[in-house]
């Protein structure tokens, strides 16, 4: 699944994703200035504020800022080689559940794609494993997150995998600024994204279950899946405007931005985040209800 677009495609899509998550940071750091949040991670900050009313936007900012890091990792630029793809960094684990699950890739595609066509407002589309090794995709609206769920802790797995290094990005994002770059500038956020190794975090997360991207049968499958399940999240793709418009692929490039988004996964990293998730039996899960 290579794409002759990819790497002109990341690179200005992710300038405008950079600046957006900075402008996201920039006003989460002016919420919380004089407040007992001011020196607590991004994590720290979506559990803290996530009940509490007075702090709404500061949660929505947080929370954001989060699912966008997350996006932002779990992409990376094709191999310069033309005989070769990210896809042949893909697990041969993760090459079966998609199989068992998709019948293949191209319908997992598929389903990105009628799910974010289907889906009136802004979000973001996950793909989750569960203990069973089955994989689905489920939809989050707004800000709602699959990172923070239910008040319970997230480990050292989600701190190593999760919030990997924000600097990545720069490889094929040229002069784009870094995100992480921001603690030197005295006029941008000190805080940071990345949660610190073994911290329990809590908290909850916003899964619209309204449906409103899925066909009816597919609903009920995702309803199957979740009830009862720990679920882990693999990647996320940002389904909001300013993404494919700074493509150049117009205010319609909704699907061709989707199916561009599965020629740059840096499947090489999914495959680590799916295998670490079922070899520590469940750790960093979140639950679903």
């Amino acid at each position: 699944m290579r794409c002759r677009h990819a790497r002109t495609f990341l690179t200005h899509s992710l300038k405008t994703v950079l600046e957006w998550q900075q402008g996201l940071l920039d006003r989460l750091n002016d919420q919380v200035k004089d407040t007992p949040f001011k020196n607590e991670s991004i994590l720290q900050t979506i559990i803290n504020t996530a009940n509490d009313a007075e702090y709404i936007q500061a949660f929505n900012y947080a929370s954001l800022a989060a699912n966008n890091n997350f996006f932002l990792n779990c992409i990376k630029p094709q191999p310069k080689e033309s005989n070769k793809s990210n896809i042949d960094e893909m697990s041969m684990d993760v090459k079966q559940a998609i199989a068992t699950q998709f019948s293949d890739l191209g319908m997992l595609q598929e389903r990105f794609v009628a799910s974010a066509s289907g889906m009136t407002s802004s979000g973001w589309l996950w793909l989750v494993t569960d203990g069973q090794q089955q994989l689905a995709v489920m939809p989050t609206f707004g800000s709602g997150t699959l990172l923070i769920r239910h008040r319970l802790a997230l480990n050292d797995l989600s701190a190593s995998t999760v919030f990997a290094s924000e600097t990545r990005p720069q490889e094929f994002a040229g002069s784009s600024p870094s995100v992480a770059s921001s603690s030197q500038d005295p006029h941008s956020p000190a805080r940071s994204i990345h949660s610190s190794a073994l911290v329990r975090l809590g908290g909850f997360s916003v899964l619209d279950r309204s449906a409103e991207s899925l066909p009816v049968s597919e609903a009920q499958r995702l309803k199957a899946f979740s009830e009862g399940n720990k679920v882990y999240p693999l990647f996320c793709l940002s389904i909001h405007e300013h993404a494919w418009m700074s493509a150049g692929l117009g205010v319609w490039g909704k699907e061709e931005y989707v199916r561009r988004f599965f020629s740059v996964l840096d499947w090489k990293s999914i495959s680590a985040t799916y295998e670490k998730f079922h070899m520590t039996n469940y750790r960093g899960a979140v639950l679903m209800r």
